[in-house]
């Protein structure tokens, strides 16, 4: 399974940016500008709209959808493993905390990833 996602992130990576980088590439002065010519500037927003949503927006999604539901998943197997211990309803409590503080060290940490990818396709963006 992990070798067909291999696969797929480069061959659908290839596809989607290869055919659009040959028609809209030009050498200017000896220089290579990628991306530099677009038909209509409708063609350059939707571009944009896209590589952004498709690169960007998705993956927060899934990470969002992905995390929340293995919180839930822990949260019943906790539930479960106290109910076999009269012990563990303790232990669960102080658990429970600790795994509360490590979901929202995760949170923390893909909200760092978010802000940080966000300033820097906004700058990326400015400088065309």
């Amino acid at each position: 399974m992990i070798y067909a996602a291999m696969v797929f992130s480069w061959v659908g990576g290839i596809l989607t940016m290869a055919p659009l980088a040959f028609v809209t590439t030009i050498v200017y002065d000896g220089i290579c500008l990628p991306f530099g010519v677009w038909e209509t500037e409708y063609a350059s927003v939707i571009f944009i709209a896209w590589t952004g949503s498709s690169y960007f927006v998705v993956p927060v999604i899934l990470f969002v959808f992905c995390y929340a539901r293995i919180v839930v998943v822990m949260n019943r197997q906790m539930k479960v493993m106290a109910g076999h211990n009269v012990e563990a309803g303790h232990m669960s409590t102080s658990h429970r905390h600790h795994q509360s503080l490590s979901g929202m060290v995760q949170v923390l940490l893909d909200g760092k990833v978010v802000l940080c990818h966000t300033r820097q396709k906004n700058l990326d963006q400015l400088q065309f």
